[in-house]
């Protein structure tokens, strides 16, 4: 028989520190620490650089500071713990923790720390994800749209009401149709949700391309999902270069260049944002993954968007279908575009 762990872990939502908890009684041991304070001077390096590399991988194996991790073991009230609680052990367990965080979607991260409770090194992918909404709305709309939107449809067809003139005249809240605070409207002050909950949401769902792409910027600042490379930071480089000295950097960066001499010239001549890193849907939309939250969403730079997208394109020609009771199957990518 397996025996249960000893310790939980918590991260702060604010500050990133990681609290050390009692397992079996989830009290905590008034013990907390940084990453950056219980590995290696060489990994703790390699961190910082991960961060303010132009280029880089996202995800950086963590080496261990055994005598680092004895002193955080040394600080926790061994009075509290089984008998049998060698250090060792409890070594073994914040190892494990961190090793299992550190792979965690940055939205599963968010998850986890907004929820505030203490999670063990074991399974911990299933329980930020069950911390996530239960399901995706299953629609072949890109945005779900919010209170604002469904209220000029319902005035565009004549059938609009109070709340709705309300809504338009941001008397109430654009996203879920909430009054605003006394504060909120008084004038000079601009405020279009209720609260913070409505303003990420309303952010990704009311279709507002810019507000979608700084949400998912803000947790993964734009280094790509499935290649690592850092897409804004390259952005950023690229276009503080002479036009005449982008190819080779492109080059040097292994970047995959476009197809066509017209979109080329561009990119060399007028680089954008978005010729390097893309929002994408993990479910696609044309598969029934829009309307989404930042569940759904993750960075991927644009060669790999591309990739994915020519992978959709090929799997919903081979899976059409006429069923009605498979309608996400019909859907054509083409549609999602226009």
């Amino acid at each position: 028989m397996k025996a249960s762990p000893l310790l939980s872990f918590s991260v702060s939502e604010n500050s990133g520190r990681i609290t050390i908890h009692f397992y079996a009684s989830g009290e905590s041991t008034l013990t907390n620490f940084e990453l950056d304070q219980i590995v290696s001077k060489e990994t703790a390096d390699r961190l910082m650089e991960a961060r303010l590399s132009r280029i880089k991988n996202s995800y950086v194996a963590p080496v261990y500071d055994q005598a680092s991790l004895y002193k955080v073991v040394e600080s926790i009230d061994r009075q509290k713990l089984p008998k049998n609680a060698e250090k060792t052990i409890l070594i073994r367990e914040i190892q494990s923790f961190v090793d299992q965080y550190m792979l965690l979607r940055e939205i599963e991260k968010k998850a986890l720390k907004e929820g505030g409770n203490a999670h063990s090194g074991i399974n911990l992918r299933q329980d930020a994800i069950r911390l996530m909404p239960v399901s995706l709305p299953k629609s072949t709309e890109r945005y779900a749209g919010g209170a604002k939107e469904r209220a000029r449809e319902r005035v565009a067809m004549g059938n609009g009401d109070q709340n709705d003139i309300s809504v338009i005249t941001g008397q109430s809240c654009a996203y879920c149709g909430g009054s605003l605070s006394t504060v909120s409207r008084l004038p000079g002050v601009i405020s279009t949700y209720c609260s913070r909950e409505c303003t990420d949401q309303g952010r990704v769902k009311r279709g507002m391309a810019n507000q979608l792409r700084e949400q998912v910027f803000a947790l993964e600042s734009g280094i790509c999902r499935l290649c690592g490379i850092d897409g804004y930071a390259l952005f950023t480089r690229i276009r503080a270069l002479e036009p005449s000295e982008r190819l080779n950097a492109l080059c040097n960066a292994n970047w995959k260049l476009p197809k066509s001499a017209k979109a080329l010239d561009r990119l060399l001549h007028e680089p954008k944002e978005g010729d390097f890193w893309q929002a994408d849907h993990i479910l696609p939309v044309a598969q029934g993954g829009g309307g989404c939250g930042l569940e759904n969403l993750r960075t991927l730079c644009v060669p790999c968007h591309l990739g994915e997208t020519a992978k959709l394109r090929i799997h919903l020609k081979l899976h059409k279908t006429s069923d009605p009771e498979e309608p996400f199957k019909q859907a054509d990518i083409r549609t999602m575009f226009k």
